[in-house]
């Protein structure tokens, strides 16, 4: 409860600083007319109490009026990042002008107009960054994977994966976009299909009341359909997930080992944020695969991409996560770069392969700036030389 209340204290001081550098910014280029002023005024007083209540309402109900005010709340939050942005860059340039007293004549004879013409380009800017980055979430792709593993794998050859992560089910996710995916999903003709945590965004009941469960039950997947949690899980109450994804073929692996097929280990790990709901450490992994036969081959799911080298380190020939999106907002990409060794695609580290995908859905706002919505197949084949071990990747 107290990281609650820090973290919601953290984020209203944050939201509501933001709000008044953009506030004060913007209402600075119509400073010279009154009525301009008191409906900016206005504007801005009613989107901050619409944005915060669309959020309070989609953690708590899931209704028309909440989906009406948390579409206001997502879209409002991304015209709000980007203006943030351009005012930052428009304020360091002006400050730069002042230091080197720079100072064109058309900015003294039309300096009014000039801040009207910014503020609208800014805006005009922005808003094709929006529906740009909203279409880009419906251009859905296939990233494909060829890799060999040097292990037996007894009657099987090979084995055709499909990775999914990061779908957010939210308030906006509709029947439509989740049909889209599985319809992509069986198009791969998998062997097995792999969710990578983060199904759902916050509740549950966007997924029960849409009845999207039944969406599920039209993939085609010859060995099942198994998913590890993500930390959007346990922002919610990860057991109502659980349960209602169960329902539906999904098999949770919640640091839990199964053998398939007597041919490979499929290793599914809690999220590293678990421990905040279970109040205990998730297992260590050395410890998850102490009595697996290392001669089959192994592969984990572990919904964040962090210490690759532990896998290395256990044997394991093929570790699959997500989490990242890749910053899925410009230039938060260029973020994610410094925080993880792998933020998005193919490595491999010794004999083991890695592949972290930016995911298929969006996390709060539902814009696609920094990478585009994936799903990947991997094609494994088994028992092959140790010398033809490759990478090949395309999308389609």
């Amino acid at each position: 409860m107290l990281h609650t209340i820090i973290f919601i204290s953290i984020f209203i001081i944050l939201y509501s600083s933001i709000y008044y550098y953009i506030f004060i910014r913007s209402r600075s280029a119509i400073a010279f007319n009154l009525n301009l002023k008191r409906s900016h005024f206005i504007l801005f007083i009613i989107l901050y109490f619409t944005s915060i209540l669309g959020l309070v309402l989609n953690t708590v109900f899931y209704n028309p009026l909440s989906i009406f005010f948390y579409k206001i709340s997502v879209f409002w939050f991304a015209l709000m990042l980007y203006s943030f942005i351009f005012i930052i860059v428009i304020d360091i340039v002006r400050l730069l002008c002042f230091i080197f007293k720079i100072k064109p004549a058309i900015i003294k004879l039309h300096y009014k107009t000039i801040k009207i013409i910014l503020l609208l380009t800014v805006f005009l800017v922005e808003t094709i960054i929006i529906v740009i980055g909203y279409q880009n979430t419906m251009n859905l792709k296939v990233t494909e994977l060829d890799l060999r593993i040097n292990k037996d794998a007894g009657r099987l050859e090979s084995l055709n994966i499909v990775m999914i992560s990061d779908i957010h089910i939210n308030a906006l996710t509709t029947k439509k976009k989740l049909r889209n995916i599985i319809k992509l999903i069986n198009e791969q003709s998998p062997d097995i299909v792999l969710f990578v945590g983060d199904i759902v965004d916050t509740q549950i009941d966007p997924f029960n009341k849409q009845n999207l469960g039944t969406l599920f039950l039209a993939i085609n997947s010859k060995y099942g359909i198994f998913a590890v949690t993500g930390n959007h899980e346990y922002i919610g109450d990860h057991i109502k997930t659980i349960n209602s994804l169960s329902k539906y073929g999904v098999t949770f692996l919640r640091d839990d080992v199964i053998k398939i097929e007597n041919s490979f280990y499929l290793v599914g790990r809690e999220d590293l944020s678990a421990y905040r709901s279970l109040k205990k450490k998730r297992k260590s992994l050395k410890d998850l695969i102490v009595n697996n036969n290392k001669k089959y081959p192994i592969l984990l799911m572990d919904h964040q991409p962090i210490d690759l080298d532990i896998a290395s380190d256990n044997g394991i020939d093929l570790q699959m996560s997500g989490h990242t999106h890749n910053g899925q907002l410009f230039p938060f990409n260029l973020i994610t770069d410094l925080l993880f060794e792998l933020p998005w695609g193919y490595l491999k580290k010794g004999e083991t392969h890695y592949y972290v995908s930016c995911g298929v859905g969006t996390a709060g706002i539902p814009l696609r700036t920094g990478s585009y919505p994936e799903i990947v197949n991997i094609k494994l084949i088994f028992n092959e030389n140790k010398n033809s071990n490759k990478y090949i990747s395309s999308s389609k």
